[in-house]
């Protein structure tokens, strides 16, 4: 093998999702079902599907090592060298500032975020909450109380429906 063919450009024309394979044109040339090289090993893995369009780099004509930004893919807005983006093309996005040690999770209209722990979730810190709350189960209060006197509270049913008062020695 000619060492200047070693690494090639070239773009997806098949995938194989559930293979992981693609077949790649390069220089006009499509090649057979090719492996994608992913980040696994024995305790994770981190699937990145590959899909028809995309511009790749292919390793000795045996495998495909994974995207690289052009025209029609560039990389994404706000990215340096203490930033770890993952920018989805319905337009949700999980960025992590290593430098301002935050993460920002932003979901797009409609989509939905689902967390389950059989084991409990532990929050640790303030939390600001814009929206609607809706909590079943038992609920547990600690600390400071949520509601003062005089404040109101909303009953949707049974006998008590209604908005009610707090009232000194409520419970």
């Amino acid at each position: 093998m000619q060492l200047d063919n070693l690494i090639q450009a070239g773009t997806v024309v098949e995938a194989d999702a559930s293979h992981a394979l693609v077949k790649v044109n390069v220089l006009g040339a499509v090649s057979d079902w090719l492996p994608i090289m992913m980040q696994a090993n024995g305790f994770k893995k981190h699937w990145v599907g590959l899909r028809v369009g995309m511009q790749v780099v292919v390793l000795a004509n045996r495998y495909v090592l994974g995207s690289i930004y052009h025209q029609a893919c560039p990389e994404p807005l706000g990215a340096n060298d203490s930033i770890d983006i993952q920018d989805y093309d319905d337009g949700t996005s999980i960025t992590y500032d290593s430098k301002a040690h935050h993460l920002d999770v932003r979901l797009v209209a409609g989509a939905t975020l689902s967390i389950q722990s059989t084991g409990g979730i532990n929050v640790k810190g303030d939390i600001t909450l814009d929206g609607a709350l809706t909590v079943s189960g038992i609920t547990t209060v600690q600390g400071k109380a949520v509601a003062r006197v005089g404040d109101h509270v909303s009953v949707s049913s049974g006998s008590s429906a209604g908005s009610w008062p707090i009232a000194e020695g409520s419970r």
